[in-house]
């Protein structure tokens, strides 16, 4: 139940709980004239429904006071979530840092290679393990947190980091049968920029500095991102339609 149905569901109750006590404790004193006898007579015939009343509001306040423990239960244990999480968001920067020099590899070979078109002929650099141990954290902190921006955002670095991990293991594997077009390679640096521009914008939320994580890349985070790799955008040029600062640009668009 999120804070507006609480809200809204509180407003309906105090406003039944108002015309209740209105109806059978205030207003048959005025209609009877003060009349004791007059009271009693409408509590006799209302009596099951004050009964039931009764019953409804305890049940809430039971509802309320249940509801709000499990509340508390629920903030330490993403507290307990969110002050791990920096060391998960470290070890798949770890890994992206790792996942640089295959692209280089890739986009090396591709740029100088006077073969067109170029197959597919593997690389030197290994390809980096997956990295594991943050899975726990994040399916906590996704499970606890109320925000879906941010439970969203968690579940997109999941997600990209499989693409990014099969896409580059692919890259690694020597077949004649697979053409290298620089767009596609473009579109895998540009996936694991844009992964690791997630990871740098989450760091603030691990950290508690900020209880919001904005769903938009902005271009700079990117560039913060390729900085991050010890990479330049002069650094994958192959002519005016294949370059990562065209590609970044046409992608910034779209957000």
């Amino acid at each position: 139940m999120n804070i507006l149905e609480r809200k809204t569901t509180k407003i309906i109750l105090f406003t039944l709980i108002t015309i209740h006590i209105i109806s059978m404790y205030i207003a048959p004193w005025f209609i009877g004239g003060f009349s004791w006898l007059y009271v009693q007579d409408v509590w006799d015939r209302w009596q099951g429904i004050i009964v039931g009343a009764f019953a409804s509001i305890t049940s809430y306040f039971i509802f309320l006071i249940t509801r709000k423990h499990e509340d508390e239960k629920k903030k330490k244990a993403l507290r307990s979530a969110r002050s791990l999480l920096p060391k998960s968001l470290s070890y798949i920067y770890a890994y992206c840092r790792d996942c640089a020099p295959i692209l280089s590899e890739v986009w090396y070979a591709i740029s100088l290679s006077s073969d067109r078109p170029h197959r597919r002929l593997g690389t030197e650099s290994k390809l980096p393990d997956f990295p594991i141990d943050h899975e726990h954290i994040f399916n906590k902190c996704i499970e606890y947190e109320d925000d879906e921006v941010i439970s969203n955002h968690l579940i997109s670095i999941l997600i990209k980091l499989q693409i990014n991990h099969s896409r580059i293991s692919e890259l690694t594997k020597a077949d004649d049968s697979i053409i290298e077009i620089p767009h596609y390679i473009l579109s895998v640096i540009y996936g694991l920029l844009e992964l690791l521009a997630m990871i740098n914008k989450t760091f603030e939320y691990a950290r508690f500095r900020s209880n919001l994580i904005s769903s938009k890349i902005e271009k700079t985070e990117i560039y913060t991102a390729l900085a991050n790799l010890n990479w330049d955008t002069g650094d994958f040029i192959v002519d005016e339609d294949n370059n990562l600062k065209s590609y970044i640009d046409a992608k910034i668009a779209k957000y």
